[in-house]
């Protein structure tokens, strides 16, 4: 005794099938959002601040209240870049992207920290109606980064 199926799909009906499904197949394989890679970190890199450059003094800074009158690196964290600000042999004003902070920040010549290993970081204040949630991440980023290079962060407001 012979047991088995005895069915034919017609060609049409597998044709109509494939016209159907293949699309959805692509379109879901392809409609992931693409994964943001955060940048590389500070030790990922190797990279170091100079030796030399202490560790941050509270005493020198804890009263500054005025951006204008702060010595060390000044960081606004912005939605697509950040602006460093410098008083390094004279003022500085540079925009950089996230993924250029660390090594930014450890090209910096040791007379850039009169404080320390310390920077001042604000979110930036005039952004456009979809900047906040992208500067939250970058704040995070700027978290991570300085971290890595062993810098301490004197969180000011935004303008």
């Amino acid at each position: 005794m012979q047991v088995g199926f005895n069915f034919r799909i017609k060609p049409l009906a597998v044709t109509a099938a494939l016209i159907v499904l293949l699309p959805a197949i692509y379109c879901a394989q392809n409609s992931a959002a693409p994964v943001a890679s955060a940048p590389p970190s500070a030790e990922t890199l190797n990279l170091k601040l100079d030796r030399r450059i202490p560790p941050p003094d509270p005493s020198k800074y804890k009263h500054i209240q005025d951006a204008s009158n702060w010595a060390n690196p000044f960081l606004t964290i912005g939605a697509d870049e950040f602006q460093l600000t410098c008083k390094a042999q004279g003022m500085f004003n540079k925009r950089i992207l996230p993924s250029e902070l660390a090594r930014t920040l450890v090209s910096l010549p040791v007379s850039s920290w009169p404080y320390g290993r310390v920077v001042a970081a604000a979110p930036a204040g005039v952004t456009g109606p979809n900047d906040s949630p992208r500067i939250k991440e970058n704040v995070t980023k700027v978290a991570k980064t300085l971290d890595s290079l062993g810098i301490t962060i004197s969180w000011w407001p935004s303008a």
